[in-house]
């Protein structure tokens, strides 16, 4: 057992446990979204002590500064004390510049903030100073807005509120952006693979039209994978593009669907398996969901990617 000390309450907690779920176990208002480090949402501030490496990853130096950490990182293996932190205080305002829906399942949402980003970079937006959801922006700066691609979950405590209650003028709280998953310019020549599922095409939509931006010259690969295909609510979109970009070659993949003229029926992984080339050379991005992630990852690594070549985004689905 551990002690942890919640602003001056004392708590006993099993070594090796999750501070984010100690914390809610035990009746504390923690905010939190991704659970996978991502979104900073579930902020505290260490007391006393150091905080581990792996709960500060991505933080800015003014948040370690401040002894910030995220609760969800953390593993509490010795005595620890801790205040609980107001996520008020790392918010911007944006205001809402549109709502559109590109699917049934999924709408774009538009905001004007003072805000310098990169596309493929994530944000925090927050309903409330409990409701947070972590997004992947999809818009370039040279745009004029920040857009984010969200998936609609029937009475979601974000995405149907957000389609019910935010309207063009609405404000809403943001933070951020952080992540490291954008455009890489210092190889203009580079072959780019890009894989994802879900709106994870969000963020990479955003990352090619910048590659393009900044006249990228290599090969850009895109597997759009989905269990079904109407799944693919940006296929379109890509279509037009790659058909206006010579170096853009897009493979729309599905699982559950016999092959038609523009939608393959494979596993995205086998594709990946099955290449005749070797990967050494490319520049990767996976986005999508963290178990998809994880087995594109691998499979990438075993066709010769480098570790240091491959960039991601993983987030846990929340409504």
């Amino acid at each position: 057992m551990v002690k942890l000390v919640v602003d001056k309450q004392i708590i006993e907690a099993n070594s090796g446990s999750s501070l984010l779920d100690t914390l809610l176990d035990n009746g504390f208002q923690v905010p939190y979204s991704c659970r996978a480090g991502v979104c900073q949402s579930c902020l505290v501030q260490l007391t006393e002590g150091s905080p581990p490496g792996e709960t500060q990853a991505g933080l800015s130096d003014s948040q370690k500064s401040k002894q910030l950490m995220m609760s969800c990182q953390c593993r509490l293996h010795s005595d620890m004390a801790i205040q609980l932190y107001d996520p008020r205080a790392e918010q911007q305002l944006a205001q809402v510049s549109s709502l559109e829906l590109l699917s049934p399942e999924v709408f774009e949402l538009s905001l004007r903030c003072e805000l310098p980003f990169r596309a493929g970079q994530h944000i925090t937006l927050w309903r409330d100073h409990q409701t947070a959801r972590c997004y992947s922006i999809a818009s370039l700066p040279a745009d004029g807005h920040i857009s984010v691609h969200v998936k609609r979950h029937p009475n979601g405590r974000f995405s149907q509120w957000a389609l019910e209650n935010l309207t063009p003028g609405s404000t809403i709280g943001l933070t951020g952006p952080s992540g490291d998953c954008y455009y890489h310019n210092d190889a203009p020549e580079q072959p780019l693979l890009f894989a994802a599922t879900g709106t994870g095409i969000a963020p990479l939509y955003g990352i090619v039209r910048d590659a393009l931006s900044q006249q990228h010259q290599g090969e850009i690969t895109i597997l759009y994978c989905g269990r079904r295909a109407d799944s693919l609510y940006l296929k379109t979109t890509l279509q037009t593009l790659a058909l206006r970009h010579s170096n853009i070659t897009l493979k729309c993949l599905a699982q559950n669907n016999e092959s038609t003229a523009d939608v393959n029926q494979a596993d995205a992984y086998d594709h990946i398996k099955n290449l005749s080339e070797n990967l050494g050379h490319h520049r990767i991005y996976l986005c999508g969901a963290p178990s998809f992630v994880q087995k594109m990852r691998k499979q990438c690594f075993l066709k010769g990617a480098k570790p240091r070549a491959v960039h991601f985004d993983a987030f846990e689905a929340a409504q």
